[in-house]
């Protein structure tokens, strides 16, 4: 069984006030897909948890001033040809440095990007990669989980947040998590014109971001978050341009027809994301998670 604590004991700090002020246009959706989702008085449950994730963003993107590094978004490709750069998704994390402080094992590596690849707009002589690590069995997810990346590609952990009552502990998200996934390669795509127009235009249209649906796994652009936040480097208090979201799919991209099991979700929750802000200047990397 799934522990939903996102549902019993919602957020922590600045992210509550921020699902609060989300909360109107998350009804207006809401009330809308129930008045043409139903059948007499009965919703259909198929159709409804295949609109759930679309619910859950509250297009503050553009209130928040929050801008983009890549400019221009990126998918990730499941199926990378053996002539693309190819950046290994998840597997083992034998990354020097990247050790969670407060678990005292290997962070979960979520992706590491070859900063070879033009699109990402990185140094390759300053930063070789870019690692997205996060933890869901500490304190981690509560807070700005920031770390810097180093010439040598190792990792140097820079702020972590302290302790939290409701953190899910060892035995992770939900019943017979490992967090252990197979590593997949991967390779980037850009988005077209049309669906880069489409997502700015949808942090401030509603039904637009209902029509869009669920939000993939994305480099770069303005993809839909659904409580985003702004983030400032912690060595040069700047702010840190965002640089990747992250869906709940372990082993994919995310498909509203074809839900994966839990064990391959990183934490159960379709409205899970997890972000990450990228300070070129430093080669700080800032990460929170957002959800529904």
């Amino acid at each position: 069984m799934i522990r939903r604590w996102w549902t019993k004991h919602g957020v922590c700090g600045n992210y509550a006030s921020q699902l609060r002020s989300g909360r109107d246009r998350f009804l207006k959706l809401q009330n809308r897909l129930l008045e043409t989702d139903t059948l007499g008085d009965t919703i259909i449950p198929a159709t409804l948890s295949s609109f759930v994730p679309a619910l859950r963003y509250s297009n503050h993107f553009m209130d928040a001033n929050i801008f983009s590094n890549p400019e221009h978004g990126f998918r990730l490709n499941f199926s990378a040809a053996p002539s693309e750069i190819q950046h290994p998704f998840c597997g083992s994390n034998e990354i020097e440095g990247a050790t969670c402080s407060a678990c005292l094992k290997p962070l979960l590596r979520i992706l590491s990007l070859a900063t070879a690849d033009p699109g990402l707009n990185v140094s390759p002589n300053e930063t070789p990669a870019i690692h997205l690590l996060y933890c869901w069995t500490c304190s981690i997810p509560f807070g700005i989980f920031s770390y810097r990346i180093l010439k040598s590609s190792t990792v140097e952990i820079l702020e972590v947040p302290p302790a939290y009552e409701y953190a899910f502990g060892p035995e992770g998200p939900y019943e017979g998590y490992t967090g252990n996934f197979p590593q997949k390669n991967v390779s980037l795509v850009p988005l077209s014109d049309d669906e880069e127009q489409r997502q700015r235009a949808a942090q401030a249209d509603d039904d637009l971001a209902l029509e869009l649906g669920v939000q993939s796994h994305q480099i770069g652009g303005f993809p839909l978050i659904a409580n985003p936040q702004q983030v400032s480097c912690p060595v040069c208090s700047k702010p840190s341009p965002l640089f990747a979201v992250i869906a709940d799919e372990a082993v994919g991209n995310p498909s509203a027809d074809l839900p994966h099991a839990p064990q391959d979700t990183f934490t159960g929750n379709a409205g899970t994301q997890m972000v990450f802000h990228l300070c070129r200047t430093c080669s700080v990397v800032s990460a929170y998670h957002s959800n529904d």
